[in-house]
């Protein structure tokens, strides 16, 4: 009886392990795209290869309201069902930006698990510094506690006013969505 119980048991494991591994990655990336043209985001010229239990996106530029707004050279999707992870590297935010914040992000990643499946959490570092993210879904808000660089101190001084200064340097950001 516990012979069929743990046979059982790897049988399903195995399916889910098959389903993950082979479900379409690119069809549902373009039903996220699709998702987000509803917000007047557009993501455009980017190259896609499926890579086992990832989706890996070259060039992506990125539109907000018909306004370019970033370029993602390289990004990654994993899902893997219990964990999920979009880790984006090497953003170049558009010069449009350049006045409200640096131009350069290193990387960013955010990371959704069933561990934790109330919260989005993640992290991004650039000229701007450091950011840690969490995003409550129960709550609807999204928390940005920003460990600034000096660059940012120096010569984005607007936008760190919309940040509440908290302990040891750092600034919080809150938003309700």
């Amino acid at each position: 009886m516990v012979k069929n119980f743990f046979k059982y048991i790897f049988y399903i494991l195995m399916f889910l392990i098959a389903f993950v591994y082979f479900v379409p990655k690119t069809n549902l990336y373009y039903l996220i795209e699709k998702y987000l043209v509803k917000y007047d985001v557009v993501i455009s010229d980017e190259k896609l290869a499926e890579r086992g239990f990832n989706l890996n996106i070259k060039n992506m530029h990125i539109s907000v309201q018909g306004v370019d707004s970033a370029t993602v050279e390289n990004g990654d999707i994993i899902l893997l069902l219990l964990y999920n992870k979009v880790n984006l590297k090497n953003i170049k935010l558009s010069s449009v930006m350049q006045d409200f914040l640096p131009t350069h992000i290193e990387k960013t990643y955010l990371v959704y698990s069933i561990f934790n499946p109330l919260n989005v959490v993640g992290l991004s570092k650039g000229d701007f510094g450091k950011a840690d993210i969490k995003i409550s879904l129960l709550n609807k808000k999204a928390v940005v506690i920003l460990y600034p660089s000096k660059l940012m101190i120096r010569k984005y001084r607007t936008v760190l006013r919309e940040f509440k200064k908290i302990k040891n340097g750092e600034y919080k950001y809150e938003e309700n969505f």
